[in-house]
């Protein structure tokens, strides 16, 4: 108890006594730089395979129709005039592109340049709490943290990274 009481009473002492050695400054610098270059080249896959995927299927245009639909006040139909029948599998995705479309942008034009935003955007998500994780203190480092959220948030599969 007496040391506690003269380090808490000595800022020098107390600060000499959490402050880091150069050792482990030096380890702390090296793990950022790792950490930075692992999510650089992270970064650049995913632009690529974003790249290597961007066209657009045959079931996204039924998504666009629905959006377009919409948006003109034919209500979520397939064919202004028609019972509504729900064909698409994604609500919020078809509310999007038939805001966007009220908007004047069609939707198949963009679709794709939304969808990477998205995914640039999740991926920047992802980063961020691997980071704060890895500020806890649950990982050994944060270079660790991120290629650890780099193998979760990446697909194996190229056909579930397309969908």
């Amino acid at each position: 108890m007496a040391r506690n009481r003269r380090t808490s009473r000595d800022p020098e002492r107390a600060a000499a006594a959490t402050a880091p050695t150069p050792a482990a400054a030096t380890a702390s610098t090296a793990s950022v730089i790792a950490t930075m270059l692992g999510l650089l080249i992270a970064v650049v896959v995913l632009a690529f395979h974003a790249r290597s995927y961007s066209f657009l299927t045959d079931d996204a245009f039924i998504s666009f129709r629905y959006a377009r639909n919409l948006s003109h006040g034919a209500g979520l139909v397939f064919n202004p005039g028609e019972p509504a029948v729900e064909g698409y599998s994604n609500f919020l995705w078809v509310l999007v592109l038939a805001g966007l479309d009220r908007l004047g942008l069609a939707p198949e034009s963009v679709a794709n340049a939304l969808g990477s935003a998205c995914t640039i955007g999740l991926w920047l998500l992802i980063v961020a709490f691997c980071w704060r994780r890895a500020g806890r203190g649950r990982e050994c480092s944060r270079a660790r943290a991120a290629s650890r959220c780099g193998r979760r948030a990446g697909s194996r599969r190229a056909s579930s990274s397309c969908w």
